[in-house]
């Protein structure tokens, strides 16, 4: 399942990303693991986490960060865990091959010079898609792909 999710920004495409995770554990019935990926991890220190602590303000229990915003769990039942990228990392593509995610988040994908943002390459995109699609078809899943952007970039690739 791939979820597009477009808007200006403050209209709520992180909140329905963070949704849609805590959806995939609820309909697998069991602890989800999901990527969010990003163009810097300074980004998402920047927007992401602050968007998601936002949310979780009134409950903030409910959100652990470790390892420098690198890796988030969300207590829900089922329990949601996140690995957080930044593809300025050179280690990012490595260590995300590596791993079977239920679902991968593309986190403002697209080049936006005026926020200083590089956006994700062609290539994350589509391996992104291809490991949503492997996951699903080779373990019976309900996995999904979020992409979270912004209205004006919908020509990027």
């Amino acid at each position: 399942m791939i979820n597009v999710i477009i808007g200006p920004a403050g209209e709520g495409k992180t909140y329905a990303s963070v949704g849609a995770m805590i959806i995939s554990a609820q309909r697998n019935k069991r602890p989800v693991l999901w990527a969010i990926i990003r163009d810097t991890h300074t980004n998402i220190k920047r927007s992401t986490v602050r968007s998601i602590n936002k949310i979780f303000r009134k409950t903030s229990s409910l959100v652990s960060w470790r390892d420098d915003y690198r890796q988030l769990t969300i207590h829900c039942n089922p329990k949601v865990e996140v690995d957080l990228f930044g593809i300025d990392d050179p280690g990012t593509l490595n260590r995300l091959q590596g791993t079977e995610y239920d679902g991968i988040w593309l986190e403002e994908p697209a080049a936006m010079l005026e926020r200083a943002n590089s956006g994700l390459s062609e290539e994350v995109f589509n391996d992104a898609l291809l490991r949503c699609v492997r996951a699903q078809a080779e373990h019976s899943r309900l996995s999904g792909c979020a992409i979270a952007l912004s209205g004006e970039m919908l020509s990027f690739w």
